[in-house]
């Protein structure tokens, strides 16, 4: 029995057939590192994997979100597993399963320090038969060559704007036109798409959004400055995203007029209207700024400043 289902996963198939035939096989390891873009599904894949083996055993099993009924299956999900993690874990480890052939211990962060991994890897040496870990982080360079190098390595992929359509169709209640807007902003994950659907301000801060960028299309950079503590309310990653978006759909339906090309497809007429105000290479050269100050963001540069810069980048577009 296929231990994924349309209803649940319908990406990362390779992915899906290699556990399988794992199981399938009896060729299990004792370690498996999961990595990939944010909200591709790893700590859900890893979940049913241990679902699947476990429930060969017994008749508990694992329910579909986050909570576990199964006792020899241990998540921590953290943002970062430090030494006193790995310690504590160790006294689990020694004791067998309560009732299956395996225990599994499903590891998710976004930091690894160096000595939480040396304290790991002494156990990843040597496991007892009885243990799985599976490591999760969206990126494999948190760990060290000598983790990697005792794990099975599986890359998590993005997945179609169609594949999280259907998703969000068998799981949601949503209009088409909101199916739309989530799955252009799910960019490939299907976890954004998820995240946006349950964060019930999303849409207005959106809208809220795109008002103040249109005010400043339309304003002199002195103007658009005394904006500045409105753009500071919003987190930088919602701002910098949306505008972003915003902008690609005037360059989009400028360039192309193909209305199946936009993100933004609830705000169609206001996007012809601004995308007919400004030129093209006007556009394009503020969508470069945007990406530059996703990299200064990165780089915990002072954020006013990059809203400032923002600000003026954008504002009397229709003068130049």
């Amino acid at each position: 029995m296929c231990f994924f289902n349309d209803k649940n996963v319908i990406y990362n198939n390779s992915l899906k057939i290699f556990l399988e035939n794992n199981i399938k096989d009896e060729k299990i390891s004792h370690a498996y590192l999961f990595y990939g873009d944010h909200g591709t599904g790893k700590l859900f894949v890893a979940k049913n994997f241990a679902k699947k083996i476990l429930n060969n055993n017994n008749k508990n099993n694992l329910e579909s979100g986050d909570k576990c009924c199964d006792p020899d299956l241990i998540i921590i999900d953290k943002d970062s597993i430090v030494v006193d993690d790995i310690k504590n874990l160790i006294k689990d480890i020694y004791i067998k399963p309560f009732e299956n052939n395996y225990k599994f211990f499903i590891l998710k962060m976004a930091d690894f320090t160096q000595q939480a991994q040396n304290a790991l890897l002494k156990i990843l040496e040597d496991p007892p038969k009885y243990i799985i870990f599976i490591l999760i982080s969206d990126d494999i360079k948190i760990f060290l060559e000598t983790i990697i190098s005792r794990c099975i390595v599986l890359k998590t992929k993005l997945i179609s704007k169609n594949k999280i359509k259907k998703i969000l169709k068998l799981n949601f209640e949503l209009k088409e036109e909101e199916i739309e807007i989530y799955s252009n902003y799910a960019n490939g994950s299907i976890g954004r798409a998820i995240e946006v659907i349950r964060d019930n301000e999303f849409l207005i801060r959106r809208d809220t959004i795109i008002s103040l960028i249109k005010k400043i299309l339309f304003l002199d950079s002195s103007e658009s400055l005394l904006l500045i503590d409105e753009i500071e309310k919003f987190k930088y990653d919602d701002l910098l995203n949306i505008t972003y978006y915003f902008i690609y759909d005037l360059i989009m339906f400028k360039k192309t007029r193909n209305k199946n090309r936009i993100i933004n497809i609830d705000k169609l007429k206001e996007i012809d209207f601004i995308s007919q105000k400004i030129k093209t290479k006007r556009l394009l050269f503020i969508s470069k700024q945007i990406s530059k100050y996703f990299r200064y963001i990165n780089n915990s540069v002072n954020l006013k400043l990059v809203f400032i810069n923002l600000a003026i980048n954008l504002s009397d577009q229709i003068k130049n």
